[in-house]
């Protein structure tokens, strides 16, 4: 789901409405600045972006 304004507002957004039943993932830049990760909304949970 793209809102164009904020992901997290997405995210809840998703899971409020049922249109999500599992972790939301957002891709981000990794804290190195380079290359991309999925973070979860809370950033406990980190994926490669592959």
């Amino acid at each position: 789901m793209i809102t164009g304004d904020q992901a997290l507002t997405a995210c809840h957004v998703a899971s409020q409405v049922h249109i999500i039943s599992k972790l939301a993932l957002i891709l981000a830049r990794k804290e190195t600045g380079e290359g991309f990760e999925w973070v979860s909304p809370d950033e406990t949970e980190r994926t490669p972006y592959r």
